[in-house]
């Protein structure tokens, strides 16, 4: 079975159309990963941000109840287990702000170079105390 010189051509541009289809198939395929790809880097962006904003809300709100039991006035409280409680409330929040504030002094007061630059004051060295 030979074939003449009249087909070749026709399956040479079948080929060529097949590969150009496959290409093109190959390029929208690349396309819509890359912007499902930036889809998902997006929502998890957003995803992220809302669940900051969530955990901030929370802390604001938890603050607003913190406010309100130590503004409470322990003596128009009738109910003397009532007042004890809110009394305790009262020092605990107290002492997890206080314990806050010293933890956030700590961490301004640190320096960074703190542990290259330990003895610039002048003890050991040439530098005079400033």
């Amino acid at each position: 079975m030979s074939r003449s010189s009249s087909q070749r051509p026709s399956g040479v541009k079948k080929s060529k159309m097949k590969r150009k289809l496959d290409d093109q198939s190959s390029t929208v395929i690349k396309t819509l990963e890359e912007g499902n790809k930036q889809l998902m880097e997006q929502l998890k962006k957003t995803s992220a941000e809302k669940i900051h904003h969530m955990e901030t809300q929370k802390q604001n709100l938890a603050v607003k109840e913190e406010n309100k039991i130590l503004l409470c006035d322990l003596s128009s409280i009738q109910d003397p287990n009532v007042r004890v409680y809110i009394q305790a409330q009262q020092i605990q929040i107290i002492s997890k702000r206080n314990a806050e504030s010293q933890d956030q002094q700590a961490l301004s007061q640190t320096s960074p170079f703190g542990q290259y630059f330990t003895d610039l004051s002048g003890s050991g060295t040439d530098f005079p105390d400033y």
